[in-house]
């Protein structure tokens, strides 16, 4: 062999051991995601099936079961929902059969029922029995949309348990609207009847019932109260699957929606965005797009995640890779806006499903002087005259009452936000609200309140929290406020 065909043969063989590397760290790093998905799906597949009490754990494509259930046939039945799902090649089998250790403290079964849907909650002896009851109850409300929450467990009260569940779904069946609840031998029903007669064949079901069983029966007659319309929530939500980020829900601005867009774009520059957002001004408060942008800004450090921001609860569920990667997704909500609370699901790659746990929340010291904050500012005096950013004399009382409520947070940072409405050009206001709220901060540190702890913002009229149709909107808007981060 010469020179020249040896060398093409190592060519060729260092080509084939790069080959093979990059192909297994391709596989090292495609397995964390492969997990996770699988896992979703498992998940996904024993709620289909109906199977409460059983979680899949993945490791590579295997598929570990734990959890308790009732008897054998539900353990087969979990065991065959995960089997059957795409990828997961084997399951092990740690299921316990027998129900759970210990009954219900007090068992109960609900039934709610708006005209339209009806929804079931509570407990049946066995998965046949609640079968035959949400079967029954299609017999009953023949157009009802059904959602089934019902638990399987033991400790009914007598072998009577289902059939008083069937009488009042069954007593439902001439009314508008009604609930149905039952714990232990005593039910209570309240409900609504469009006549008479609706209501007398409802009561003559109720009051048949055997003992013990006892019925309490609040039926009125005529149509059902109408209602003011509630406001519609302020919702946003975002899902990342590794590859790309879909958005949805509303945000207050344009300018909010592209600042939210650019953040992602730097945090995950090859994810793809796929943005169905809509602009609503109502939010909760200017701290509204903050507490998004900090929950977003962890997709970069999970594989997979999802959020959901409804007013100011958070909720945040993720997979990350490593420990490392985790904690400090978790350590990154140490700045989320005191009016906001945080529930984070984060788990680890391959490992046990995680326990949320929460951040925040009304009763947190830092959310107490955020209401101080608030409850301060909504006194009033603080109107700044047209284009000015000179803080007015008359807002002196209000400066000491916001370094008083400061000086009693202690460790807690104060950020003075400013805002204007949207008459006017954007670059001046957005100038005019960054004064405003400096010389704010300013005041607030001449009467004593640690300048580390304060910083000041501003954002123009990029941050609404009315619509801007009328002179009130508008007066909403222009606006400071003291946003407190533990």
């Amino acid at each position: 062999m010469d020179a020249a065909q040896r060398k093409l043969r190592l060519i060729a063989a260092a080509s084939a051991a790069a080959f093979v590397l990059v192909c297994a760290l391709a596989a090292l790093f495609a397995a964390p995601a492969i997990e996770a998905a699988l896992q979703a799906r498992a998940g996904a597949a024993l709620a289909a099936a109906g199977i409460a009490g059983v979680t899949a754990t993945l490791d590579g494509r295997t598929a570990t079961l734990d959890g308790a259930v009732t008897d054998e046939a539900e353990k087969a039945a979990a065991i065959a929902a995960v089997a059957a799902v795409g990828g997961i090649a084997a399951t092990v089998d740690r299921i316990r059969a027998g129900g759970p250790a210990e009954a219900p403290a007090l068992y109960r079964f609900s039934a709610t029922w708006d005209g339209r849907a009806l929804t079931l909650t509570g407990h049946m002896p066995s998965r046949d029995a609640r079968a035959e009851t949400v079967t029954h109850a299609r017999d009953m409300l023949r157009r009802a949309e059904i959602a089934d929450a019902i638990d399987v467990a033991p400790g009914a009260p007598d072998e009577n348990w289902q059939a008083i569940v069937a009488a009042g779904l069954a007593a439902m069946k001439g009314l508008s609207s009604a609930t149905m609840t039952l714990a232990g031998p005593k039910m209570t029903f309240v409900g609504r009847s469009p006549d008479a007669d609706g209501r007398a064949e409802a009561v003559r079901i109720l009051e048949s019932l055997p003992a013990p069983y006892v019925s309490s029966i609040d039926i009125r007659i005529g149509p059902e109260p109408v209602a003011a319309p509630p406001a519609p929530p302020y919702r946003f939500g975002a899902a990342f699957d590794g590859v790309s980020v879909a958005l949805s829900g509303v945000l207050p601005s344009a300018a909010a929606k592209a600042e939210i867009a650019a953040a992602l774009a730097s945090a995950l520059p090859e994810a793809m965005l796929d943005d169905r957002t809509a602009i609503d001004p109502a939010a909760p408060d200017g701290a509204y797009a903050d507490a998004a942008l900090l929950a977003l800004g962890q997709f970069a450090r999970l594989n997979a995640a999802t959020l959901a921001l409804d007013g100011r609860r958070l909720t945040l569920a993720g997979i990350a890779a490593d420990p490392a990667a985790r904690d400090a997704a978790r350590a990154a909500f140490a700045d989320l806006p005191a009016a906001y609370e945080a529930t984070l699901t984060l788990g680890i790659a391959g490992e046990a499903a995680a326990a949320p746990e929460t951040r925040g929340g009304a009763a947190s010291p830092a959310a107490v002087c955020q209401g101080d904050a608030d409850a301060a500012l909504a006194q009033g005096g603080l109107v700044f005259a047209s284009g000015s950013a000179t803080l007015p004399a008359a807002a002196g009382p209000l400066i000491a009452r916001l370094a008083e409520i400061a000086r009693a947070c202690a460790g807690a940072r104060f950020q003075i936000s400013g805002h204007t409405d949207s008459s006017g050009r954007e670059a001046a206001n957005l100038k005019l609200s960054q004064d405003r709220a400096r010389a704010v901060a300013a005041a607030l540190a001449e009467a004593g309140v640690e300048a580390g702890r304060l910083s000041a913002a501003g954002y123009g009229s990029s941050r609404p929290i009315a619509a801007e149709d009328s002179d009130a909107g508008k007066a909403r808007n222009r606006r400071i406020e003291v946003i407190v981060r533990p």
